[in-house]
Protein backbone atom coordinates (compact mmCIF):
# COMPACT_ATOMS: atom_id res chain seq x y z
CA UNK A 1 0.00 0.00 0.00
CA UNK A 2 3.02 2.44 -0.02
CA UNK A 3 2.83 3.22 -3.45
CA UNK A 4 -0.84 4.78 -2.53
CA UNK A 5 0.35 6.64 0.19
CA UNK A 6 -0.40 10.33 -0.95
CA UNK A 7 -3.80 9.53 -1.65
CA UNK A 8 -4.53 8.34 1.57
CA UNK A 9 -2.81 11.52 2.79
CA UNK A 10 -5.17 13.91 0.63
CA UNK A 11 -8.28 11.86 1.27
CA UNK A 12 -7.29 12.20 5.15
CA UNK A 13 -6.45 16.47 4.65
CA UNK A 14 -10.12 16.63 2.73
CA UNK A 15 -11.86 14.29 5.51
CA UNK A 16 -10.52 16.97 8.09
CA UNK A 17 -11.49 20.18 6.28
CA UNK A 18 -14.68 18.70 6.18
CA UNK A 19 -15.30 17.99 9.37
CA UNK A 20 -13.99 21.35 9.76
CA UNK A 21 -16.67 23.21 8.05
CA UNK A 22 -19.03 21.25 10.18
CA UNK A 23 -16.97 23.36 13.50
CA UNK A 24 -15.92 26.46 12.02
CA UNK A 25 -17.86 28.92 10.30
CA UNK A 26 -16.97 30.48 6.67
CA UNK A 27 -14.86 33.97 6.96
CA UNK A 28 -14.17 37.22 4.97
CA UNK A 29 -12.36 39.93 5.16
CA UNK A 30 -14.17 43.23 5.92
CA UNK A 31 -11.85 46.51 5.93
CA UNK A 32 -9.31 45.01 8.52
CA UNK A 33 -11.01 42.88 9.82
CA UNK A 34 -12.36 39.34 9.35
CA UNK A 35 -16.44 38.81 9.60
CA UNK A 36 -17.89 35.10 10.38
CA UNK A 37 -20.44 34.14 8.83
CA UNK A 38 -24.23 33.57 11.31
CA UNK A 39 -24.52 30.07 9.74
CA UNK A 40 -22.34 27.09 9.24
CA UNK A 41 -21.55 25.97 5.44
CA UNK A 42 -21.42 22.21 6.26
CA UNK A 43 -19.57 19.76 3.45
CA UNK A 44 -21.31 16.91 2.31
CA UNK A 45 -20.42 13.78 0.35
CA UNK A 46 -21.87 15.04 -2.16
CA UNK A 47 -20.08 18.40 -2.03
CA UNK A 48 -16.87 16.72 -2.10
CA UNK A 49 -17.28 14.84 -5.29
CA UNK A 50 -18.89 17.94 -6.84
CA UNK A 51 -15.96 19.79 -5.78
CA UNK A 52 -13.83 16.73 -7.68
CA UNK A 53 -15.14 17.38 -10.55
CA UNK A 54 -15.16 21.08 -10.12
CA UNK A 55 -11.07 20.64 -9.99
CA UNK A 56 -10.79 18.27 -12.97
CA UNK A 57 -12.59 20.83 -15.53
CA UNK A 58 -10.64 23.55 -14.02
CA UNK A 59 -6.88 22.11 -13.96
CA UNK A 60 -7.35 19.42 -16.29
CA UNK A 61 -4.31 21.50 -18.23
CA UNK A 62 -1.59 20.54 -15.89
CA UNK A 63 -1.73 16.53 -16.26
CA UNK A 64 -2.30 17.46 -20.00
CA UNK A 65 0.98 19.57 -19.96
CA UNK A 66 2.36 16.24 -17.96
CA UNK A 67 1.32 13.72 -20.78
CA UNK A 68 2.84 15.87 -23.77
CA UNK A 69 6.18 16.36 -21.70
CA UNK A 70 5.95 12.57 -21.74
CA UNK A 71 5.51 11.69 -25.62
CA UNK A 72 7.58 14.34 -26.71
CA UNK A 73 10.68 12.45 -24.57
CA UNK A 74 8.82 8.93 -25.65
CA UNK A 75 9.59 9.91 -29.42
CA UNK A 76 12.82 11.20 -28.17
CA UNK A 77 13.77 7.80 -26.74
CA UNK A 78 12.13 6.37 -30.18
CA UNK A 79 14.77 7.54 -32.47
CA UNK A 80 17.60 5.65 -30.38
CA UNK A 81 19.77 9.04 -31.04
CA UNK A 82 18.49 10.61 -27.73
CA UNK A 83 19.88 7.79 -25.82
CA UNK A 84 23.17 7.74 -27.48
CA UNK A 85 23.33 11.65 -26.83
CA UNK A 86 22.37 11.34 -23.15
CA UNK A 87 25.00 8.15 -22.92
CA UNK A 88 27.69 10.43 -24.61
CA UNK A 89 26.72 13.20 -22.23
CA UNK A 90 27.23 10.93 -18.91
CA UNK A 91 30.46 9.30 -20.09
CA UNK A 92 32.11 12.49 -20.44
CA UNK A 93 31.18 13.79 -17.22
CA UNK A 94 31.89 10.44 -15.32
CA UNK A 95 35.15 12.04 -13.96
CA UNK A 96 33.48 15.09 -13.03
CA UNK A 97 30.10 13.80 -11.53
CA UNK A 98 29.72 16.20 -8.68
CA UNK A 99 30.49 19.18 -10.26
CA UNK A 100 28.02 18.11 -13.03
CA UNK A 101 25.40 17.81 -9.82
CA UNK A 102 26.15 21.30 -8.31
CA UNK A 103 25.98 23.18 -11.38
CA UNK A 104 22.69 21.72 -11.64
CA UNK A 105 21.40 22.21 -8.36
CA UNK A 106 22.37 26.36 -9.15
CA UNK A 107 20.98 25.90 -12.84
CA UNK A 108 17.77 24.72 -11.60
CA UNK A 109 17.64 27.18 -8.39
CA UNK A 110 18.78 30.39 -10.41
CA UNK A 111 16.26 29.51 -13.69
CA UNK A 112 13.46 29.27 -10.71
CA UNK A 113 14.35 32.29 -9.03
CA UNK A 114 14.35 34.60 -12.10
CA UNK A 115 11.46 33.09 -14.02
CA UNK A 116 9.08 31.06 -11.36
CA UNK A 117 7.92 28.82 -14.21
CA UNK A 118 7.23 26.20 -11.55
CA UNK A 119 5.58 22.96 -13.27
CA UNK A 120 6.70 24.09 -16.80
CA UNK A 121 10.61 23.75 -15.74
CA UNK A 122 9.65 20.41 -15.31
CA UNK A 123 10.23 20.10 -19.37
CA UNK A 124 13.97 20.10 -18.13
CA UNK A 125 13.75 17.60 -15.27
CA UNK A 126 13.34 13.54 -17.24
CA UNK A 127 17.19 15.08 -19.08
CA UNK A 128 18.77 16.03 -16.12
CA UNK A 129 17.96 12.78 -14.03
CA UNK A 130 18.34 10.69 -16.89
CA UNK A 131 22.18 11.70 -17.30
CA UNK A 132 21.70 11.64 -12.95
CA UNK A 133 21.18 8.48 -13.16
CA UNK A 134 23.56 7.29 -15.66
CA UNK A 135 26.39 8.90 -13.21
CA UNK A 136 25.26 6.18 -10.82
CA UNK A 137 23.55 8.68 -8.52
CA UNK A 138 20.14 7.42 -7.08
CA UNK A 139 16.69 8.62 -7.31
CA UNK A 140 16.63 10.73 -4.31
CA UNK A 141 19.74 13.13 -5.78
CA UNK A 142 17.83 12.82 -8.36
CA UNK A 143 15.13 14.48 -7.46
CA UNK A 144 16.13 16.89 -4.94
CA UNK A 145 19.22 18.66 -7.35
CA UNK A 146 15.54 18.84 -10.41
CA UNK A 147 12.85 19.66 -8.42
CA UNK A 148 14.39 20.19 -5.26
CA UNK A 149 16.73 22.88 -6.58
CA UNK A 150 13.11 24.48 -8.10
CA UNK A 151 11.85 24.85 -5.12
CA UNK A 152 14.70 26.20 -3.49
CA UNK A 153 14.67 28.88 -6.76
CA UNK A 154 11.11 29.47 -5.09
CA UNK A 155 12.66 30.51 -1.38
CA UNK A 156 15.21 32.94 -2.98
CA UNK A 157 12.59 34.12 -5.85
CA UNK A 158 14.35 37.23 -7.33
CA UNK A 159 12.62 38.65 -10.54
CA UNK A 160 10.21 35.81 -11.35
CA UNK A 161 6.58 37.06 -12.27
CA UNK A 162 4.69 34.27 -11.15
CA UNK A 163 5.91 34.51 -7.11
CA UNK A 164 7.87 37.56 -6.75
CA UNK A 165 5.91 39.78 -8.96
CA UNK A 166 2.37 38.47 -7.50
CA UNK A 167 3.53 39.28 -3.98
CA UNK A 168 5.09 42.65 -4.42
CA UNK A 169 1.71 43.57 -6.47
CA UNK A 170 -0.36 42.86 -3.77
CA UNK A 171 1.69 44.28 -0.93
CA UNK A 172 2.28 47.27 -2.97
CA UNK A 173 6.09 46.81 -3.36
CA UNK A 174 8.79 47.52 -5.74
CA UNK A 175 9.94 44.79 -7.74
CA UNK A 176 13.55 45.02 -6.32
CA UNK A 177 11.90 45.68 -2.33
CA UNK A 178 14.52 43.26 -0.23
CA UNK A 179 16.32 42.09 -2.99
CA UNK A 180 19.65 41.69 -1.19
CA UNK A 181 17.71 39.34 0.96
CA UNK A 182 16.26 37.14 -1.65
CA UNK A 183 19.54 36.67 -3.01
CA UNK A 184 21.18 35.59 0.35
CA UNK A 185 18.11 33.01 0.56
CA UNK A 186 18.76 32.22 -3.06
CA UNK A 187 22.90 31.57 -2.66
CA UNK A 188 22.42 30.11 0.90
CA UNK A 189 19.54 27.57 0.44
CA UNK A 190 21.33 26.65 -2.89
CA UNK A 191 25.05 26.21 -1.56
CA UNK A 192 22.98 24.14 1.42
CA UNK A 193 21.31 22.29 -1.14
CA UNK A 194 24.68 20.87 -2.75
CA UNK A 195 26.15 20.26 0.49
CA UNK A 196 23.27 18.52 1.72
CA UNK A 197 23.46 15.98 -1.32
CA UNK A 198 27.13 15.60 -1.30
CA UNK A 199 26.78 14.39 2.61
CA UNK A 200 24.14 11.65 1.38
CA UNK A 201 26.07 10.90 -1.23
CA UNK A 202 29.10 10.40 0.95
CA UNK A 203 27.05 8.39 3.35
CA UNK A 204 25.79 6.01 0.69
CA UNK A 205 28.62 4.75 -0.58
CA UNK A 206 27.16 1.49 -2.41
CA UNK A 207 28.38 1.49 -5.78
CA UNK A 208 25.74 0.45 -8.16
CA UNK A 209 26.27 -2.18 -11.21
CA UNK A 210 25.97 -1.34 -15.48
CA UNK A 211 23.00 -3.19 -15.22
CA UNK A 212 21.08 -1.65 -11.77
CA UNK A 213 21.59 1.86 -13.63
CA UNK A 214 20.42 0.67 -17.14
CA UNK A 215 17.40 -0.31 -15.26
CA UNK A 216 16.39 2.18 -13.11
CA UNK A 217 17.24 4.75 -16.22
CA UNK A 218 15.20 2.68 -18.90
CA UNK A 219 12.00 2.54 -15.94
CA UNK A 220 12.46 6.07 -15.27
CA UNK A 221 13.25 7.71 -18.50
CA UNK A 222 10.29 6.28 -20.09
CA UNK A 223 12.17 3.94 -22.79
CA UNK A 224 10.80 1.15 -23.95
CA UNK A 225 13.69 -0.39 -26.06
CA UNK A 226 17.41 -0.45 -26.20
CA UNK A 227 17.17 0.45 -29.81
CA UNK A 228 20.25 2.85 -31.08
CA UNK A 229 20.77 4.91 -34.30
CA UNK A 230 23.75 6.37 -35.68
CA UNK A 231 21.84 9.35 -37.19
CA UNK A 232 22.99 12.60 -36.51
CA UNK A 233 21.87 14.51 -33.50
CA UNK A 234 21.96 17.71 -34.58
CA UNK A 235 18.47 18.47 -36.12
CA UNK A 236 16.96 16.86 -32.85
CA UNK A 237 18.97 18.76 -30.59
CA UNK A 238 18.12 21.69 -32.66
CA UNK A 239 14.34 21.03 -32.30
CA UNK A 240 15.05 20.97 -28.73
CA UNK A 241 17.01 24.25 -28.06
CA UNK A 242 14.25 25.50 -29.90
CA UNK A 243 10.86 23.95 -27.61
CA UNK A 244 13.36 25.60 -24.69
CA UNK A 245 13.62 28.62 -25.70
CA UNK A 246 9.53 29.35 -27.05
CA UNK A 247 9.41 27.64 -23.61
CA UNK A 248 10.98 30.26 -21.75
CA UNK A 249 9.97 33.47 -23.89
CA UNK A 250 6.11 32.49 -24.06
CA UNK A 251 5.56 31.56 -20.42
CA UNK A 252 7.19 34.65 -19.01
CA UNK A 253 4.33 37.95 -18.70
CA UNK A 254 6.97 40.02 -20.71
CA UNK A 255 3.77 42.64 -21.32
CA UNK A 256 1.83 42.75 -18.44
CA UNK A 257 4.67 41.89 -16.00
CA UNK A 258 7.58 44.01 -17.37
CA UNK A 259 6.10 46.76 -20.18
CA UNK A 260 8.55 44.39 -22.61
CA UNK A 261 6.15 45.18 -25.54
CA UNK A 262 8.33 43.95 -28.65
CA UNK A 263 6.09 40.34 -28.62
CA UNK A 264 3.07 41.85 -28.11
CA UNK A 265 3.88 44.12 -31.28
CA UNK A 266 5.25 41.45 -33.20
CA UNK A 267 2.12 39.18 -32.76
CA UNK A 268 0.15 41.62 -34.06
CA UNK A 269 2.20 42.28 -37.08
CA UNK A 270 2.31 38.71 -38.54
CA UNK A 271 -1.43 38.41 -37.19
CA UNK A 272 -2.59 41.23 -39.71
CA UNK A 273 -0.58 39.95 -42.80
CA UNK A 274 -2.99 39.62 -45.11
CA UNK A 275 -3.11 38.31 -48.96
CA UNK A 276 -4.98 41.11 -50.78
CA UNK A 277 -7.87 43.55 -49.06
CA UNK A 278 -8.02 41.99 -45.44
CA UNK A 279 -7.58 38.81 -46.13
CA UNK A 280 -5.05 37.90 -43.04
CA UNK A 281 -3.49 34.41 -43.95
CA UNK A 282 -1.70 33.48 -41.11
CA UNK A 283 -4.65 35.00 -38.67
CA UNK A 284 -6.41 32.18 -40.67
CA UNK A 285 -4.68 29.49 -40.76
CA UNK A 286 -2.63 29.73 -37.15
CA UNK A 287 -6.01 30.61 -35.49
CA UNK A 288 -6.06 34.42 -33.72
CA UNK A 289 -7.45 34.90 -30.26
CA UNK A 290 -11.27 34.91 -29.80
CA UNK A 291 -13.19 35.08 -27.17
CA UNK A 292 -16.19 32.63 -27.06
CA UNK A 293 -19.12 32.88 -24.48
CA UNK A 294 -16.88 33.31 -21.28
CA UNK A 295 -14.44 31.62 -21.66
CA UNK A 296 -10.99 33.77 -22.69
CA UNK A 297 -8.59 33.89 -25.46
CA UNK A 298 -8.46 30.71 -27.82
CA UNK A 299 -5.85 30.77 -30.21
CA UNK A 300 -2.28 30.94 -30.59
CA UNK A 301 -1.20 34.25 -28.41
CA UNK A 302 1.57 36.26 -28.28
CA UNK A 303 4.80 35.42 -26.80
CA UNK A 304 4.41 35.90 -22.69
CA UNK A 305 0.68 35.35 -23.14
CA UNK A 306 1.45 31.60 -23.62
CA UNK A 307 -0.28 28.20 -20.47
CA UNK A 308 -0.15 25.37 -20.48
CA UNK A 309 -2.74 24.16 -23.01
CA UNK A 310 -0.30 26.54 -25.72
CA UNK A 311 2.53 24.79 -24.84
CA UNK A 312 1.27 21.43 -24.53
CA UNK A 313 0.14 22.08 -28.52
CA UNK A 314 3.76 23.23 -29.08
CA UNK A 315 4.81 20.19 -27.48
CA UNK A 316 3.02 17.51 -30.16
CA UNK A 317 4.55 19.41 -32.75
CA UNK A 318 7.54 19.02 -32.11
CA UNK A 319 7.11 15.70 -31.07
CA UNK A 320 5.83 15.23 -35.03
CA UNK A 321 8.39 17.44 -36.49
CA UNK A 322 10.72 14.89 -34.83
CA UNK A 323 9.32 11.69 -35.68
CA UNK A 324 9.02 12.99 -39.27
CA UNK A 325 12.80 13.69 -39.14
CA UNK A 326 13.75 10.45 -38.00
CA UNK A 327 11.40 8.37 -39.21
CA UNK A 328 9.10 7.37 -36.61
CA UNK A 329 6.37 5.51 -37.32
CA UNK A 330 3.30 7.62 -36.93
CA UNK A 331 1.71 4.16 -35.18
CA UNK A 332 4.52 4.59 -32.14
CA UNK A 333 3.86 8.33 -31.77
CA UNK A 334 0.04 6.93 -31.05
CA UNK A 335 1.55 4.84 -29.02
CA UNK A 336 3.45 7.84 -27.05
CA UNK A 337 0.37 8.73 -26.15
CA UNK A 338 -0.96 5.71 -24.28
CA UNK A 339 2.21 5.15 -22.64
CA UNK A 340 2.53 8.81 -21.50
CA UNK A 341 -0.68 8.63 -20.17
CA UNK A 342 0.02 5.31 -18.22
CA UNK A 343 3.58 7.09 -16.67
CA UNK A 344 1.44 10.10 -15.27
CA UNK A 345 -1.82 8.29 -14.72
CA UNK A 346 -1.32 8.27 -10.73
CA UNK A 347 0.53 11.86 -10.66
CA UNK A 348 -2.71 13.12 -12.73
CA UNK A 349 -5.15 12.00 -11.33
CA UNK A 350 -3.63 13.26 -7.89
CA UNK A 351 -2.96 16.64 -9.16
CA UNK A 352 -6.58 16.52 -9.60
CA UNK A 353 -7.30 15.42 -5.66
CA UNK A 354 -5.05 18.00 -4.57
CA UNK A 355 -6.87 20.76 -6.11
CA UNK A 356 -10.11 19.09 -4.60
CA UNK A 357 -9.10 20.58 -1.31
CA UNK A 358 -8.48 23.86 -3.08
CA UNK A 359 -11.75 23.98 -4.54
CA UNK A 360 -13.22 23.44 -1.35
CA UNK A 361 -11.60 26.21 0.43
CA UNK A 362 -12.00 28.75 -1.91
CA UNK A 363 -15.78 27.81 -1.73
CA UNK A 364 -16.48 27.37 1.52
CA UNK A 365 -13.65 29.52 3.37
CA UNK A 366 -12.96 27.72 6.64
CA UNK A 367 -9.39 28.80 6.70
CA UNK A 368 -10.51 32.39 6.78
CA UNK A 369 -11.87 32.39 9.69
CA UNK A 370 -8.71 30.58 11.13
CA UNK A 371 -6.52 33.13 10.41
CA UNK A 372 -8.63 35.57 12.26
CA UNK A 373 -7.87 33.60 15.45
CA UNK A 374 -4.38 33.06 14.86
CA UNK A 375 -3.16 36.21 12.62
CA UNK A 376 -4.45 39.34 14.35
CA UNK A 377 -0.73 40.73 15.02
CA UNK A 378 2.43 40.06 13.47
CA UNK A 379 4.77 37.27 14.75
CA UNK A 380 7.06 35.59 12.86
CA UNK A 381 6.10 31.85 14.32
CA UNK A 382 2.04 32.29 13.60
CA UNK A 383 2.61 33.90 10.52
CA UNK A 384 4.81 31.13 9.38
CA UNK A 385 2.15 28.57 10.22
CA UNK A 386 -0.26 30.80 8.63
CA UNK A 387 1.67 30.61 5.39
CA UNK A 388 2.62 27.01 5.05
CA UNK A 389 -1.26 25.92 6.10
CA UNK A 390 -1.84 28.41 2.81
CA UNK A 391 0.70 26.94 0.79
CA UNK A 392 -0.78 23.61 1.60
CA UNK A 393 -4.37 24.17 0.98
CA UNK A 394 -4.17 26.92 -1.56
CA UNK A 395 -1.65 25.33 -3.86
CA UNK A 396 -0.87 28.08 -6.63
CA UNK A 397 1.25 31.39 -4.95
CA UNK A 398 -1.57 33.15 -6.67
CA UNK A 399 -3.62 32.33 -4.09
CA UNK A 400 -1.50 32.17 -1.83
CA UNK A 401 -0.83 35.58 -2.00
CA UNK A 402 -4.42 37.21 -3.45
CA UNK A 403 -6.04 35.32 -0.69
CA UNK A 404 -3.90 34.61 2.54
CA UNK A 405 -1.65 37.01 1.99
CA UNK A 406 -3.85 40.06 0.93
CA UNK A 407 -6.19 38.88 4.35
CA UNK A 408 -3.19 38.81 6.97
CA UNK A 409 -1.69 42.47 5.21
CA UNK A 410 -4.92 44.01 5.75
CA UNK A 411 -5.21 42.80 9.07
CA UNK A 412 -2.25 43.78 10.23
CA UNK A 413 -2.72 47.11 8.40
CA UNK A 414 1.03 48.13 8.84
CA UNK A 415 3.08 49.03 5.45
CA UNK A 416 5.96 48.70 7.31
CA UNK A 417 5.69 45.04 7.47
CA UNK A 418 5.15 44.37 3.98
CA UNK A 419 8.80 43.75 2.94
CA UNK A 420 9.00 41.19 5.70
CA UNK A 421 5.99 39.76 4.75
CA UNK A 422 6.67 39.29 1.19
CA UNK A 423 9.94 37.28 2.06
CA UNK A 424 8.10 35.53 4.60
CA UNK A 425 5.79 33.96 2.19
CA UNK A 426 8.00 33.46 -1.07
CA UNK A 427 10.64 31.97 1.45
CA UNK A 428 7.57 29.53 3.04
CA UNK A 429 5.78 28.44 0.31
CA UNK A 430 9.27 27.49 -1.63
CA UNK A 431 9.98 25.24 1.88
CA UNK A 432 6.35 23.60 1.86
CA UNK A 433 6.84 23.04 -1.51
CA UNK A 434 9.56 19.96 -0.21
CA UNK A 435 6.61 18.23 1.62
CA UNK A 436 3.33 19.50 1.34
CA UNK A 437 1.24 16.23 -0.37
CA UNK A 438 -0.10 19.22 -2.45
CA UNK A 439 2.60 20.29 -4.13
CA UNK A 440 2.32 19.53 -7.99
CA UNK A 441 5.80 19.50 -8.44
CA UNK A 442 6.35 17.48 -5.81
CA UNK A 443 3.46 14.94 -6.49
CA UNK A 444 4.68 14.98 -10.35
CA UNK A 445 8.46 13.58 -8.90
CA UNK A 446 7.53 11.73 -6.51
CA UNK A 447 5.05 9.48 -9.93
CA UNK A 448 7.85 9.77 -12.03
CA UNK A 449 10.57 8.40 -10.40
CA UNK A 450 8.28 5.98 -8.33
CA UNK A 451 9.61 7.58 -4.72
CA UNK A 452 6.88 7.15 -1.91
CA UNK A 453 6.33 9.91 0.42
CA UNK A 454 7.64 8.47 3.14
CA UNK A 455 10.77 8.01 1.57
CA UNK A 456 11.23 11.23 0.23
CA UNK A 457 10.74 12.78 3.63
CA UNK A 458 13.05 10.19 5.15
CA UNK A 459 15.65 11.54 2.94
CA UNK A 460 15.00 15.46 3.31
CA UNK A 461 13.84 16.12 6.68
CA UNK A 462 17.25 17.01 8.12
CA UNK A 463 17.34 19.88 4.77
CA UNK A 464 14.16 21.26 5.75
CA UNK A 465 15.06 21.86 9.34
CA UNK A 466 18.20 23.62 8.28
CA UNK A 467 16.41 25.22 5.69
CA UNK A 468 14.07 26.83 8.19
CA UNK A 469 16.77 27.70 10.30
CA UNK A 470 17.99 29.48 7.20
CA UNK A 471 14.88 31.68 7.00
CA UNK A 472 13.78 32.25 10.50
CA UNK A 473 17.52 33.90 10.55
CA UNK A 474 16.87 36.38 7.78
CA UNK A 475 13.75 37.11 9.13
CA UNK A 476 14.70 37.96 11.96
CA UNK A 477 17.40 40.39 10.57
CA UNK A 478 14.61 42.20 8.01
CA UNK A 479 12.67 42.80 11.34
CA UNK A 480 15.88 44.29 13.34
CA UNK A 481 17.16 46.26 10.85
Amino acid sequence: MKKHNLFKILAIMILVFVVLSWIIPTGYLSGTEIQKAEELTRIGIWNVFNMFTVSASSFITYPFYLITVGVFYLVLNKTGVYQRMVTNFAKKLKKYPKLFLAITISLFAIISSVTNLGLMLFLLVPFFISVILKLGYDKFVALASTIGAIFVGIIGSTYGYYVSKIINSVLNLDFTSNIIAKVALLVVSTALLILYEFSYIKRDKKPKSKDVVKEEVKDELLIETDKNSNKKSWPMILVMVLVLVITFLSAIAWNSAYGFEVFTKFHESVMNLSIGKDFNILQYILGAPVNIGYYAQYGIKELGGWDYTDLSIMLIFASLIIGLMYKVKFSDILDSFKDSGKKFAKASLLIIVAYTLFVLNYYIPVFTTVIGWVGNSFNIVTSSLIAILSSVINIDMMYVAQGTLATVSAIFDDVALNPTLAVLYQAMYGLTSFFAPTSILLITGLCYLNISYKEWMKHIWKFLLELLVVILIVLIILMVI
